[in-house]
């Protein structure tokens, strides 16, 4: 996920109706989820990047708990 001052987006790749999307993220957006992935960094097995959130200890987020 490319993310720099002026740029950034998500891709969802199967969304609903099994559709791609790019969905742009605003100024204030860029800005808390490039802080974020500084803090991620430091965290327990921090090698996986494809996961962008994870839980406290670690761990990658369950899909359920996304959905929650």
């Amino acid at each position: 996920m490319p993310i720099s001052a002026r740029k950034g987006h998500v891709i969802v790749r199967s969304g609903k109706g099994d559709t791609y999307r790019e969905i742009p993220f605003n100024a204030d957006t860029r800005n808390i989820l490039t802080a974020w992935l500084h803090q991620r960094d430091k965290l327990p097995d921090a090698g996986n990047r494809a996961e962008l959130f994870r839980t406290r200890p670690g761990r990658p987020l369950s899909e359920r708990a996304i959905e929650y």
